[in-house]
C-alpha cells in the first residue's frame, strides 16, 4: 500500500463478465489465489456512494451472476497492476474492468451497514456502534467478549471466514494453555489487530504484532485503543529475533508467506508452544502440515469455516 495516497481516498477495481457464473467463480478463485480478500460482489454499479449507503450494503450481500466483483485498496497503482494481470489471465472471456476513486467516508458507511457480526464461542466482533455498548470491562451478547472495530476497507472487515477460523483456533489454544499466567502471543500480519485484541481480552500476559504495512499497524493501534487493550507493534516482514520467544504465534496470512516463515516461527515458539495458522483452504492443508513436520511441529487441532481453515500446530514440550 502506498503511503503517498491522499488521506480519505479509496480506489475500486470493478471486474465484470456476462451472466456465466462459472467465469465469476473462476475470477474469485483467481483473486483469492493472489491473496486478494478485500472484494465484494455486486458493489457500486449505479449506486451513489455519498447518498445511498443502504443500497450499497444490499449490493454487497447480493453477489448475483451479472453484478461486478469490486476490489478495494488505497494504492491505485497496485489496483491498475491487478487489472492488467486480470485482463491478461481472462483475455479470451470478455472481462470488462474499471478503476475508479471513491470516498473512504462513503465506503465506511456501507462497510458498517453490510458487516454482519462475527460470533464464536467466546467472542462477538462487530463494527463500532454495531448495536452493543463498547465497554472493554463488560461482556457482549450471550456472555461473549465484545470486540469492536473501526470501519476500514484496507485490511478486511473482520467477518471473513478465514478470520473466523483463526479466532476459533485461538479459542481452542486458550482452552488448552490458558491456565498458564506467563503466556506471550505474537500476531504475524496483524492487519486490523483482531487476533491480538482477542488474545489480550482472553488474558494473555503479553501481546505483540507485526505487519509489513504502516497503515495496518495504525489501524491495529486504533482498534486496540478502542477495545481498551495494550499491544506492542513492529513494522517487519518477519518477526525479528529480538522480539524473543512466544508460547503462541498466530499467522493469518498468504500461503506462500506461511511456507516461507514456518522455520522462523517454529524457532520463536517456546517448548510446548502453539502455532495458529490461517488464510488457506482445505486443499492447501496437507502441504502446510508437511512443512510444519519438517520443523518439528505436529497438527494439534483444526477448525473450518466455509472452506477456510484454522490449524493449530504444536511444538513438543521437550525439544527433540
Amino acid at each position: 500500500m502506498s503511503s503517498e495516497t491522499p488521506a480519505g481516498l479509496t480506489f475500486e477495481l470493478s471486474l465484470r463478465f456476462g451472466a456465466d457464473r462459472r467465469l465469476k467463480d473462476a475470477l474469485l478463485a483467481w483473486l483469492e489465489a493472489r491473496g486478494v480478500t478485500d472484494y465484494a460482489e455486486g458493489v457500486i454499479d449505479g449506486v451513489d456512494l455519498a447518498a445511498d449507503a443502504e443500497a450499497l450494503a444490499a449490493l454487497i450481500r447480493d453477489g448475483s451472476d451479472t453484478a461486478p466483483v469490486s476490489v478495494y485498496g488505497f494504492d491505485r497503482a497496485a489496483l491498475v497492476q491487478l487489472e492488467a494481470e486480470a485482463l491478461h489471465a481472462f483475455r479470451q472471456y470478455g472481462l470488462k474492468t474499471v478503476v475508479a476513486e471513491i470516498k473512504t467516508e462513503s465506503w465506511n458507511a456501507a462497510w458498517e451497514s453490510g458487516f454482519e457480526a462475527l460470533v464464536t464461542r467466546r467472542f462477538r466482533v462487530q463494527p463500532l456502534g454495531g448495536g452493543l455498548l463498547a465497554n472493554p470491562a463488560a461482556e457482549g451478547e450471550g456472555g461473549r467478549i465484545l470486540i469492536e472495530l473501526k470501519p476500514g476497507s484496507a485490511f478486511g472487515a473482520g467477518d471473513h471466514a478465514t478470520t473466523a477460523a483463526a479466532l476459533m483456533a485461538l479459542e481452542d489454544v486458550w482452552d488448552e494453555l490458558g491456565s498458564r499466567r506467563d503466556l506471550r502471543l505474537l500476531d504475524v500480519g496483524t492487519g486490523t489487530g483482531i487476533l491480538a485484541i482477542a488474545a489480550a481480552k482472553l488474558g494473555f500476559a503479553s501481546v505483540q504484532g507485526t505487519d509489513i504495512d504502516p497503515e495496518a499497524l495504525k489501524a491495529a493501534a486504533e482498534n486496540c485503543a478502542l477495545n481498551g487493550v495494550a499491544m506492542g507493534l513492529v513494522l517487519a516482514a518477519a518477526p525479528p529475533p529480538e522480539m524473543g520467544r512466544f508460547a503462541v504465534i498466530a499467522a493469518n496470512i498468504l500461503v506462500p508467506v506461511l511456507h516461507e516463515l514456518l522455520p522462523r516461527l517454529a524457532a520463536l515458539l517456546t517448548p510446548g508452544g502453539r502455532l495458529v495458522l490461517a488464510g488457506f483452504i482445505g486443499k492447501e492443508r496437507d502441504a502446510l502440515a508437511a512443512a510444519g513436520a519438517l520443523v518439528g511441529l505436529t497438527v494439534a487441532s483444526e477448525r473450518e469455516v466455509r472452506g477456510w481453515l484454522g490449524v493449530v500446530l504444536a511444538k513438543p514440550a521437550i525439544p527433540r
